[in-house]
């Protein structure tokens, strides 16, 4: 019987550092059903040539006419994806050679369900710390949205939706959120539909000075307050659930608040009444932020 295609989605701005290595975790896939749509998102570096350089007929190249944000990009890039099955990789992350062999199994096995994670690796780039796993703890599987909104520890990289289940969504990713618009798209998932996950790690996360910066994750918080307001009033949350959430932000906001602080101020904080969080993890995260 002939397997499923699985489209992938890569979006590009001057993403040629890591691009080979990317690249080559795709083509080296043991599953074969797939096209890659590597959507250019008028990158001034040397993307296109590396992407162009390799001769497959599955890696299929977009110029947009104009740079966008990123989910405004994902959007465009999955107009033009032909599978029944999506999935994504940024230029900076990279597959174990099995991962859509292993995750295409379980929507053979379970036909009831929406989408496929799985466990990852993190990899600190430019830093002396190891790769680890992002938790060791099993990740949640079937009716998962309450266990998301306790602990959200899904990894966007490691997951392939049934293409069928979006048809609800008009734009797929909410542009207004671009911040977030993944965590978004998987929380009105979850709402409707079994998840599936497969406990071993198959992708893996580059984590660099891009993608933790203060702006970011300030960002993340901004619209993720927002984003927690709106589904309570629209009752996608219930009471409890939006209680759970707002303690979520307001950790948050005080994480932002030690990334931030010089030492005197750090150390203040961390021996503030406002401080009920977990005094080691807090300590870590300002280490690691300065050094």
């Amino acid at each position: 019987m002939k397997s499923n295609k699985v489209s992938i989605i890569m979006n590009c701005y001057n993403g040629e550092k890591y691009l080979h290595e990317a690249i080559i975790s795709v083509l080296v896939q043991t599953y074969k059903n797939w096209e890659l749509i590597f959507w250019d998102n008028n990158s001034i570096d040397n993307s296109a040539d590396i992407f162009k350089s390799y001769k497959d007929k599955r890696l299929k190249y977009f110029l947009s006419k104009k740079k966008t944000i990123l989910h405004v990009a994902r959007n465009l890039a999955l107009s033009k994806s032909k599978g029944k099955f999506i999935t994504f990789i940024d230029t900076d992350d990279f597959w174990h050679k099995k991962k859509l062999e292993t995750q295409m199994q379980l929507f053979k096995k379970k036909k009831d369900i929406a989408c496929v994670h799985s466990k990852l690796w993190v990899k600190y780039q430019d830093s002396i710390l190891p790769k680890k796993l992002f938790t060791w703890k099993n990740l949640p599987e079937g009716f998962i949205f309450e266990k998301l909104v306790k602990k959200y520890n899904l990894g966007f990289t490691t997951v392939i939706l049934k293409k069928s289940t979006l048809k609800n969504f008009p734009n797929i990713f909410n542009t207004k959120k671009d911040f977030i618009s993944d965590f978004d798209l998987i929380f009105n998932l979850a709402k409707k539909y079994k998840f599936a996950c497969v406990q071993k790690p198959l992708s893996t996360y580059r984590k660099h000075k891009y993608n933790f910066s203060n702006f970011i994750f300030d960002r993340q918080i901004k619209q993720m307050d927002y984003w927690i307001k709106i589904k309570k009033k629209n009752s996608f949350l219930n009471k409890n659930q939006y209680i759970y959430l707002k303690k979520h932000i307001k950790y948050m906001k005080f994480k932002s608040k030690i990334i931030k602080s010089n030492f005197s101020d750090f150390v203040k904080l961390i021996f503030s009444k406002k401080n009920n969080y977990n005094f080691i993890k807090l300590i870590f995260v300002y280490l690691f932020n300065k050094f």
